[in-house]
């Protein structure tokens, strides 16, 4: 987490509509996920919703019981040892002390100091139980923060995911989780692993998108002060439309227009930039961070303003496109307005930033769309009907769809796919091997780097994954 005084810098008003989401979450006393693309800003999010208790507490009811929200930093664990995993917890809450209602804060203290080299796991479990135990018996709310959770999940065993349930379940009244990942729980390598805990984690989620308009501009603010001579209220505006208001995209124009010794005309903005290396590995990342369905949905956004040109938006052509494109594209274009890379008027849709919008018109041809099967018993890949499958590689789709997401074993693909063609008792991985292959030839955009089949390995024998909106890379 960012150090408490870097935060004082952010106005009370900072990210508003999320603390009040996340205060929403204490008062009810749930858990949930705090998600957002590469460089939304998610980690400053989460250190200034650690270190401002008092904004937090600014949103919620004055009858509403005490809370410390404590930040855990759980990749500090070097090794999957129980009594190291505890002390973390334990010095988390030590860090912290000074949240803590004053009637407890010496007793957190020594609880800490006693068990901070303590190799038994059984007692430095014991210790963190007794400060849960203490803010229970004193009606303290307790928020754990594991940012960069995915992290932990890669490394961590199930034992101690599993740990961290026992934790929730033992101090239900008084104890919730908000974790901070860039994506969904769904997209983990292998989610399986969180058990009972994706349930809790799946069911609330914050998106970090582009900041408001009073954000962004405290944040040119800070980017900018070191600059001889500050830009012009005419200049932040044009960072703003540039950039949609999306924080690495804010920064990397307000580091350009800092240090380029040669600013060519405002109006010429738009070009330089989009050939500057930060400026491209920022929206790279961002477009890479989003599903095969997201980007097409942005593409046809772009596709769109392309066809309607300066049309009248109160035209009854332009009206009936837009409602064309709603009625393809509206639940995954509210997604992404959630995300903060699209916008819409009147049920009009933009893509948010001059420079994201050029990225999208160059990118978003390489874009496949979400896969599913009609009415009519055929397969589509966005709006196009998928014609040349092979019966196998119908009912390797058709069976995929219909259970998409979980871990398919080989001997479970095959017994779906080969059962309608020819018996399948003689079919080994080979065939299997060879089927998807031709597959993937077919439907992803990238057959060496899949998006919508992912192998996925284990004992005795691994298989497949299918992610119908193509998986984020």
């Amino acid at each position: 987490m960012a150090a408490i005084r870097s935060l004082r810098i952010y106005e009370d008003t900072y990210r508003t509509k999320e603390i009040k989401l996340l205060a929403n979450w204490i008062l009810a006393g749930e858990s949930g996920t705090v998600v957002g693309l590469p460089g939304c800003g998610r980690s400053n999010l989460l250190s200034f919703f650690c270190h401002r208790p008092e904004i937090v507490r600014s949103h919620l009811p004055e009858q509403a019981q005490s809370f410390v929200v404590v930040p855990v930093e759980l990749n500090d664990l070097l090794v999957n040892e129980f009594s190291a995993f505890y002390r973390i917890i334990l010095r988390a809450f030590a860090r912290v002390t000074d949240l803590f209602p004053s009637e407890l804060q010496s007793s957190v203290t020594a609880l800490y100091e006693q068990h901070q080299r303590e190799q038994d796991f059984f007692v430095s479990q014991s210790a963190v139980y007794d400060v849960l135990k203490l803010c229970q018996r004193h009606q303290v709310q307790v928020v754990l923060v594991l940012n960069r959770f995915e992290d932990f999940c890669h490394n961590a065993t199930i034992q101690m995911i599993n740990a961290l349930r026992a934790l929730r379940d033992n101090f239900k009244d008084s104890l919730c989780y908000i974790v901070g990942m860039p994506q969904q729980v769904t997209y983990l390598p292998d989610p399986s692993i969180l058990g009972n805990m994706y349930e809790i984690l799946d069911s609330r989620i914050c998106w970090v998108g582009a900041m408001a308009e009073s954000d962004a501009r405290q944040l040119v603010f800070q980017e900018t002060y070191a600059a001889t001579v500050s830009p012009t209220d005419e200049a932040i505006t044009k960072f703003l439309t540039l950039t949609g208001h999306f924080p690495a995209l804010l920064k990397a124009v307000c580091q350009w227009w800092l240090t380029e010794s040669d600013r060519p005309a405002m109006d010429e903005w738009l070009e330089s930039l989009l050939v500057n290396p930060t400026i491209q590995h920022r929206l790279a990342k961002i477009w890479y961070a989003l599903s095969q369905e997201e980007q097409l949905a942005l593409s046809d956004v772009h596709k769109f303003h392309l066809r309607m040109g300066t049309s009248n938006p109160q035209a009854k052509s332009f009206k009936e496109a837009v409602e064309a494109l709603n009625a393809q594209q509206y639940r995954v274009l509210k997604r992404l307005e959630t995300k903060g890379l699209c916008t819409s008027i009147e049920r009009a849709w933009y893509v948010s930033g001059e420079l994201l919008e050029r990225y999208v018109a160059d990118m978003g041809g390489q874009s496949r769309g979400r896969i599913w099967k009609s009415e009519h018993d055929e397969i589509f890949q966005g709006a196009k009907r998928l014609k040349d499958l092979t019966p196998l590689e119908y009912n390797a789709l058709d069976f995929l769809i219909r259970k998409p997401y979980k871990k398919h074993t080989k001997d479970e693909i095959i017994a779906n796919c080969w059962s309608d063609v020819e018996n399948y008792a003689g079919v080994d991985d080979t065939a299997l091997f060879q089927m998807i292959r031709q597959l993937r030839l077919k439907i992803e955009p990238n057959p060496g780097e899949p998006c919508y089949i992912i192998n996925w390995r284990g004992k005795p024998q691994g298989g497949y994954r299918f992610f119908p909106e193509g998986r984020p890379g």
